[in-house]
């Protein structure tokens, strides 16, 4: 910045007296805000606050640094420094809880949401007792995980969230059991003491209202080694990946029963869920 461009230390004393001023303006709004019904809150409002505020220790950070440049020779500079030392604070302060409270207000709504969703799925397992409602699913898992990019840096929301995700999860191994008993007898998925090949129905069979049962071919498990994946993957996409009665949900999950258990690829299948 050039001399002829900085601003004379009246007007930067100036400037700093009128964001004490916002700066404190902010902080009532806020306060107003803190004592409304969080799930009542506009967000557009809160987001607009935290611009404003935001804005505000940009500024007071740019002219503080103006001020100890050009002009710490001045005899009153400390106290200077030291009132743009207390307005940054409550600036600090104010931006904390107004991100909390965006983070509040966010996992609320979408904790309504989700409450919602989970009880009116629940409702349907119950009642269609062969639905693997997969799509529904997915769905809830995406939500969840939002709540927990909300709640991350908010302790008290955790356990909500926490209780959201055991719902979840029980809902989702009551699916992955249905999956299951579509395509593989239960009595055939493996465990960790199991040997490697494993019974599934074959889809060549067409089937005839629902009763035949089809035949059964042998399925090895994928170790993890690169050079059997092409006899697991041209077994599998036969007696899996080519059957019409399954979609790629219930596939993807499949496919991480036919993965022995100490094969780390197994553990990146469900990242993909």
């Amino acid at each position: 910045m050039d001399k002829e461009e900085v601003p004379s230390l009246k007007n930067l004393r100036s400037n700093r007296k009128q964001m004490e001023k916002t700066t404190k303006s902010l902080g009532r709004q806020l306060k107003t805000l803190l004592k409304r019904d969080i799930n009542k809150v506009d967000t557009g409002k809160l987001q607009q606050l935290k611009t404003s505020i935001d804005e505000v220790a940009d500024n007071i950070q740019r002219e503080r640094t103006i001020m100890t440049t050009y002009y710490d020779e001045e005899p009153s500079i400390a106290d200077d420094d030291k009132a743009y030392d207390d307005i940054y604070d409550l600036t600090l302060e104010i931006v904390e809880n107004t991100n909390e409270l965006i983070s509040k207000n966010l996992f609320y709504k979408l904790a309504t949401e989700v409450d919602g969703d989970v009880h009116a799925l629940e409702v349907s397992m119950e009642a269609h007792s062969e639905a693997t409602h997969s799509e529904d699913i997915a769905s809830l898992s995406g939500k969840i995980d939002k709540l927990s990019v909300y709640s991350c840096h908010v302790t008290e929301l955790e356990d909500v969230r926490k209780a959201f995700r055991t719902r979840y999860l029980k809902m989702k191994r009551e699916m992955e059991s249905r999956v299951r008993s579509k395509a593989v007898p239960l009595a055939s998925l493996p465990s960790s003491d199991s040997d490697t090949h494993l019974s599934i129905s074959s889809p060549a069979t067409p089937r005839s209202g629902g009763n035949i049962r089809l035949p059964k071919i042998e399925l090895p498990t994928f170790d993890g080694k690169q050079i059997h994946w092409p006899v697991f993957w041209e077994r599998f996409s036969t007696a899996v990946d080519k059957n019409p009665d399954l979609n790629d949900e219930e596939k993807l999950i499949l496919l991480t029963f036919f993965y022995e258990e100490q094969t780390s690829s197994r553990h990146c299948v469900p990242s993909y869920w």
